[in-house]
């Protein structure tokens, strides 16, 4: 699918619906999941907000 194997997408997928912060890709952003829920979920919404909606 565009190039990208299956499997990539789907751990994408993964990745975005249930976040584990205990293995993370970025540290600081699991740090602040783990430690400041609502900043988080509000950067979360702030950030698709502006780069994926435009």
């Amino acid at each position: 699918m565009f190039g990208y194997p299956q499997g990539t997408m789907e751990s994408s997928t993964n990745n975005l619906q249930d976040p584990n912060p205990d293995d993370p890709l970025v540290p600081e952003i699991a740090h602040m999941y783990k430690t400041d829920k609502s900043k988080y979920e509000a950067t979360a919404r702030s950030w698709t907000q502006k780069y994926a909606m435009g």
